[in-house]
């Protein structure tokens, strides 16, 4: 007999749980946060969870948030996100062809990088993005790990949000 099956059920599509489990199947689901952007942007921030209201708004107060496209993408800014990424990882991660291609996808059109700064000017986190028909799917992401208190996540997400 089958000892073996795998299936996609896009996160979007109903029903909304593995109706397989029902037959004795085992769920290894991954686990992924949709959002519908076509709400109300106070909807979106009215149904986050308290904690997660509070590090937007705090983060709000303490970062400088911007959005990069294929418009204003200056090469300097990719490369702080190179940088940044590399010191968070604590590490090269990858070989310097695939940031080429991330940075040839903005250049395009299929990629927005998401950036937040302290009011000083200096660069705290990244969020790189890809972008295809209508949809935004999340790509990586690297926070300066000097400064873990800061609510840079949080921040990167809901401008991501705000800009899409």
């Amino acid at each position: 007999g089958v000892k073996r099956t795998s299936l996609m059920v896009y996160p979007l599509s109903f029903p909304k749980y593995n109706y397989l489990m029902k037959q004795g199947h085992i769920d290894t689901s991954l686990n992924t946060q949709v959002i519908d952007l076509r709400q109300d942007l106070q909807a979106i921030h009215g149904a986050m969870r308290k904690g997660h209201d509070y590090d937007i708004d705090k983060g709000q107060k303490e970062l400088y948030t911007c959005v990069f496209t294929n418009i204003d993408l200056l090469p300097a800014t990719f490369e702080d996100y190179h940088q940044l990424h590399t010191k968070d990882a604590g590490r090269e991660t990858r070989t310097q062809s695939t940031w080429d291609m991330q940075y040839e996808w903005i250049l395009s059109g299929n990629a927005i990088l998401v950036g937040t700064k302290t009011l000083d000017n200096v660069w705290k986190g990244f969020s790189y993005i890809f972008t295809y028909k209508g949809k935004a799917y999340y790509g990586s992401a690297c926070s300066d790990p000097d400064h873990p208190e800061l609510s840079v996540g949080h921040v990167l997400t809901w401008k991501t949000i705000e800009c899409l």
